[in-house]
């Protein structure tokens, strides 16, 4: 699926790799850096290209002029004030005899308070991610695998821990995190054998929204 703000260049098979990571590519205006991570180590999978700066013709000139591959170049969608966000957290557990896996979808802020920021440079407010969460446990409940093949698991287990929930709960402060934890069964037998091997070790949140620029707040 093309992506709606973005041009996309692969430079290798995101299957690969069990995470990823994004930056902006230095000395260059509207160029972002795909970073795929596997075993301590790092490659480049993909760049991704402003289509507010960069056309389709400007961006492969730009990889043939920088030596990067064309042949996986994907245009952008069509026009959207939205922005694809995901955020990579490590499975917890796993049960081995019902093939289930848990662990943190996604965490806003950490038990200390300190606000994450995510792989892509970016956060999400804790009632935004409790009403992304419940319309995905209502609409959707499958599970994904690289963002790639979906319907390989079912979502089994799912509870979006808030200041107010964990007060109502009485779990003392600086115990618990705010964010979503979540548990899936594996259906497919080839993810379950990725999730075995440890293959697949995270959690990836994918979706839409409405991306705003925060003041530093230092």
């Amino acid at each position: 699926m093309p992506f709606p703000n973005e041009h996309a260049a692969r430079q290798a098979d995101p299957k690969q790799f069990s995470s990823f990571r994004r930056k902006p590519m230095k000395g260059e205006k509207g160029i972002s850096i795909i970073l795929g991570l596997k075993d301590g180590k790092s490659e480049i999978q993909s760049l991704r290209f402003d289509r507010k700066q960069w056309t389709p013709r400007s961006a492969k000139k730009w990889l043939r002029d920088h030596s990067f591959k064309t042949a996986g170049f994907e245009p952008a969608g069509e026009e959207s004030p939205v922005d694809k966000w995901q955020k990579t957290i490590s499975i917890e557990k796993i049960d081995q005899e019902q093939q289930l896996v848990f662990g943190w979808l996604y965490v806003c802020k950490t038990q200390d308070g300190d606000k994450v920021v995510d792989h892509s440079g970016e956060t999400i407010a804790i009632d935004e991610l409790e009403k992304a969460t419940y319309n995905f446990a209502l609409k959707s409940r499958q599970a994904g695998q690289m963002h790639e093949r979906i319907g390989i698991g079912r979502l089994v287990e799912v509870c979006v821990f808030t200041p107010e929930k964990r007060e109502a709960m009485r779990i003392p402060e600086g115990i618990v995190p705010d964010g979503a934890w979540v548990g899936f069964k594996i259906d497919d037998p080839e993810a379950w054998e990725g999730v075995k091997s440890g293959r697949f070790k995270m959690f990836s949140l994918g979706g839409k929204a409405i991306r705003r620029e925060l003041e530093d707040q230092g």
